[in-house]
This record gives structure tokens, C-alpha cells and sequence, in this order.
């Protein structure tokens, strides 16, 4: 018996439901397979190979992103170590898959490894050259290409755990110090913007061919090989130092019993001046016809009865002085003998001419328009927890707010009409461009928009309760010995 047409149709929409499920079954596993080889590049998204020789990989691993101007082109698809061969040192070579709509590099291009933040991810960044010959694909670009990168964390590794304790101690202390202090530390760092102007000024001066400061160094060099050349010498002379030293602490307590007598007798010296001062008061009063000079006397004996006043406690704390220092200079021998100090101190001075140039970056953009402590408050205001009852609660991440297009939270070969991205906004006295950059529909924006814009922030204070927990905790005390 053949089925009705009443039947028929009741079995058509369970067909389509069966053809929409296999339909999404196939869109999921199509969306799990992008995700799974997205960080393997795009599929289908043709691009070209180049290979860069750096001499060092700096933390740089498979799948580390390649950028031009802050923009992503590309990424790195192996890693490879390069030993060393006749005349030349070992190397790495980083073999890149690039954007096939990235015209080809020029000869002349220049990399650096960058850190991506703080806990150690690195990017290749790319600055094209001007030279008219080009890279083809599958090219080459030598090692003296790369440009070196200091980094915080070179200067952490040269020290031992010991060391790298007590500085993350150190770190710590002054962050917890700072807190709160936003304004102070603003003002701080308005001061040494205004004192880089008479450095230059002495800078410059220095640099001129009339201070003849060439000869002065090239002095100073030869100074320095005559005093190399005299380094035992100049170790027995330490030796004989610490000798003495040590001696001096041996005799500590009879130093010390000298010291306790020192009071008596300053005060007693000061109840004597103090009589006499009547006297010298009428002495300088005969004195000024001659000699005008004699004024200045009674202002003389003054800061001397204060000098004296003040040396007490200074004379008190020297036996232990002593101990400090011999410790102090025993230190500073095995430090010099050290292989290490020669490239730790070169380190140390490209990081403060690194720290020098940011704080002329840093000290418009805080003391303008509050860059950091904005950030710092975005940034908690980030997260929460959620949770009821007694039980423990669970942290969110909230997202406050999305494109104009949601696709634009995802990996695209595209750009998006309406993207917007002000990687290096300008922050300074004219205009405070992060977020207050106008937006346009169906108009790209990739870096700082013309003119200058609002100068409108916002003035961040600690949260309720955190001055009078740091009140408690000794943080706003006064320091010992410390004068209003």
C-alpha cells in the first residue's frame, strides 16, 4: 500500500532537520580544524619564504610573529642553531613565511628581536630598506642585517639567585612605596624632564672642539694602562688597606670608650662658647673698623657648635662603620676579579641610556594625560569574581567593549573597513590621543589621526581604604632621623 500524501509530508521536515545536522557537524569540525592550525598560518593563505640570519634567537620559537611597523606580515616556521664555521661565529637562522601581499623586502633591510612583554615572548620586528634591488623568495638576509636588542631581563640573568632575590626584594619595596603616589611621582618626573635641558646644555658644551675633551680621554685611556699595568701593586695597596681596617675593628671597643667621652666634652664646649659669646659679641663690635671681615664671626662659631652637636651621633655609629666597610671592600675586590663585571657594567650603561630616552617619552604622557595609572586601573577593572553562598569564588575576565563588527575579535587575512588602531599614540602637553581618536564608519585608521586631539583624561585616586592600610603597614610614616 503505497504511503499517502499526507504522510509524505510529515517525513520531509525530519529529512531537513537530518541534512542540518550533518551541515553543522561539518561547519564545527571545519571551525576546530582552523583553530587547531591557526597558529601554523591560515590554510589556503598563500605566502613566500625568507630566511634571516641573527646571532642570536633571544627567545625566539617557532610561530613568533613577524611585523612591520607594529602590523603583522607573517611569522617564523623554524627555528634553526648554525654552528660555528672558519671566520665565522655561530648563528641562528629564522626561515619566515611571509604575506604574499608584502611587496619584496630590500637588500638593505634592517630586523631586531623584540620582547613582546615583560614575561619573556619575543616578535621579529621588520624595518624595510630603500635600496632598489630586492630579497627574492627564498633569499637570504645575512646577519649583519640584525640589530641588537638590551633587554631587562639580560641584565637579570647576569646576577646570581642570591643577588636577583634581594633586587626583586628591592622591586617590590619601591612599588609598594609608590602606591598611591601617583601625582608625587608625576611631579618627580616633571623635575627630571626640566633638568635634561641643562645636561644637553653641558653635553653640548662638553662635545665642542674648544674644551679639547678628544685629548682629555685619550689621557684618561692611558692613564688607565699605566694603572693596569701597576695591578699588583695596587692589590697590595687594598691588601694594606683592609689590613688596617680590620685593625681599626679590633680596637673597636677602645674607640668606642674614646667616643663616649666625645659628648661630655662637646658640651662642655658648648656652654664655654656660649659664655663667651658676649665677649666675642663685643670683640666683633670693636672689630668692624678693622677688619670687616669679623662679622661673619658669630655666624662662624654658630654652625661650629651645631657641627659639633651634629658629629655626636655620627661619632656613636662609626665602630660599626668600620665592620661595614671592611665588609664593603672585600666585596669590591671579588667583584673586580670577576670576568663578569667588565660586560655587566657595559650592560648597565646601554639600560640607562635605554631608561633615558623612555623617561623623555614616559614624563609628558603621565604627567598629561595619567597614562599608567589608567592603564593600572583598566586593567584591574578587567577582572572580578563571581560566586554566592560560603563557597570560594570564581574569577572573570570581563570584555567591556567590542568592534563594530564582532569577526573583528578573530585572525583575519583582511582588515576590517571600520579597524582602528593606534599602536603609538601620541601623549603630551598638545593632545592626549588614547581614546579620544575620532571614529569614522567605513574609513580605516592605522595610526595617530591628523591634528591634535582632546586633551580630556581622567584623575585616578587609590581605592577606599588602601592610604589607611598603608598608614598601618608604615608606609607613610616618616623615615628615622628624617626633619620636616
Amino acid at each position: 500500500m503505497a504511503p499517502s500524501p499526507t504522510t509524505r509530508r510529515r517525513r520531509l521536515p525530519l529529512r531537513v532537520e537530518v541534512l542540518l545536522t550533518i551541515a553543522g557537524l561539518l561547519a564545527g569540525l571545519a571551525a576546530v580544524y582552523v583553530s587547531f592550525t591557526a597558529n601554523t598560518g591560515l590554510p589556503l593563505v598563500p605566502a613566500y619564504d625568507l630566511r634571516v640570519e641573527v646571532p642570536d634567537a633571544n627567545r625566539m620559537i617557532k610561530n613568533n610573529q613577524v611585523r612591520i611597523g607594529g602590523v603583522r606580515v607573517g611569522q617564523v616556521a623554524d627555528v634553526e642553531a648554525q654552528p660555528a664555521r672558519a671566520g665565522a661565529a655561530p648563528r641562528t637562522v629564522l626561515s619566515l613565511k611571509l604575506d604574499s601581499d608584502v611587496p619584496h623586502l630590500p637588500v638593505d633591510t634592517t630586523v631586531r628581536i623584540r620582547p613582546v612583554s615583560v614575561l619573556g615572548a619575543t616578535y621579529l620586528d621588520v624595518v624595510p630598506g630603500r635600496s632598489a634591488r630586492r630579497i627574492a623568495p627564498g633569499g637570504t638576509l645575512a646577519a649583519s642585517r640584525s640589530r641588537s636588542t638590551v633587554e631587562l631581563t639580560d641584565l637579570l640573568d647576569l646576577f646570581d639567585p642570591r643577588t636577583s632575590r634581594g633586587l626583586q626584594r628591592s622591586i617590590t619595596n619601591v612599588a609598594a612605596a609608590t602606591a598611591g603616589r601617583g601625582a608625587a611621582l608625576g611631579e618627580g618626573i616633571e623635575r627630571l624632564g626640566r633638568a635634561a635641558g641643562p645636561l644637553t646644555a653641558v653635553a653640548r658644551a662638553l662635545s665642542a672642539e674648544s674644551t679639547r675633551l678628544g685629548g682629555l680621554l685619550a689621557g684618561y685611556a692611558r692613564t688607565m694602562e699605566a694603572v693596569g699595568s701597576s695591578a699588583e701593586e695596587l692589590g697590595s695597596l687594598v691588601d694594606g688597606g683592609a689590613r688596617t681596617f680590620r685593625a681599626v675593628a679590633s680596637a673597636r671597643e677602645d674607640l668606642g670608650r674614646t667616643l663616649e667621652e666625645l659628648p661630655p666634652t662637646a658640651e662642655v664646649t658648648t656652654r664655654s662658647l656660649a659664655r663667651l659669646r658676649p665677649g666675642l659679641d663685643g670683640l666683633a663690635a670693636i672689630s668692624v673698623d678693622l677688619l670687616p671681615a669679623s662679622r661673619l664671626l658669630p655666624a662662624a662659631l654658630r654652625e661650629t657648635s651645631e657641627t659639633f652637636r651634629r658629629g655626636t651621633g655620627a661619632a656613636r655609629k662609626l665602630p660599626r662603620l668600620t665592620s661595614a666597610l671592611t665588609t664593603a671592600l672585600r666585596s669590591a675586590r671579588t667583584f673586580a676579579a670577576l670576568p663578569q663585571t667588565d660586560g655587566s657594567l657595559r650592560k648597565v650603561d646601554e639600560l640607562f641610556a635605554a631608561v633615558g630616552e623612555l623617561m623623555d617619552r614616559v614624563a609628558p604622557a603621565q604627567i598629561h594625560c595619567n597614562t599608567f595609572s589608567l592603564w593600572g586601573q583598566n586593567f584591574y577593572e578587567a577582572f572580578g569574581f563571581s560566586g554566592n553562598g560560603r563557597g570560594p569564588s570564581t574569577g572573570v575576565a570581563y570584555i567591556k567593549a567590542l568592534g563594530s563588527n564582532p569577526i573583528e575579535l578573530l585572525q583575519n587575512r583582511e582588515q576590517h573597513d571600520n579597524l582602528h588602531v593606534n599602536y603609538l599614540p601620541r601623549q603630551n602637553a598638545q593632545e592626549c590621543e588614547a581614546g579620544n581618536e575620532p571614529f569614522q564608519f567605513g574609513r580605516k585608521s592605522l595610526a595617530s589621526p591628523p591634528g591634535n586631539q582632546s586633551r580630556n583624561t581622567i584623575a585616578t585616586y587609590p581605592p577606599a581604604g588602601v592610604i589607611e592600610h598603608a598608614r598601618r603597614a608604615g608606609l607613610l610614616d616618616r623615615p628615622p632621623g628624617d626633619r620636616p
